[in-house]
């Protein structure tokens, strides 16, 4: 029980910190076109 929910916690961590990173870039205009992440 608590492996699992430790592991909730560290995916949900990731995805926040992933979404986070990517507002950070979106904020600095000559790094957002070369990113994977404007390719979706």
């Amino acid at each position: 029980m608590k492996e699992q929910l430790s592991r909730e916690n560290i995916e949900a961590l990731a995805a926040y910190r992933f979404q986070r990173a990517e507002e950070t870039l979106g904020e600095i205009p000559f790094l957002t076109s070369p990113t994977p992440a404007q390719k979706r």
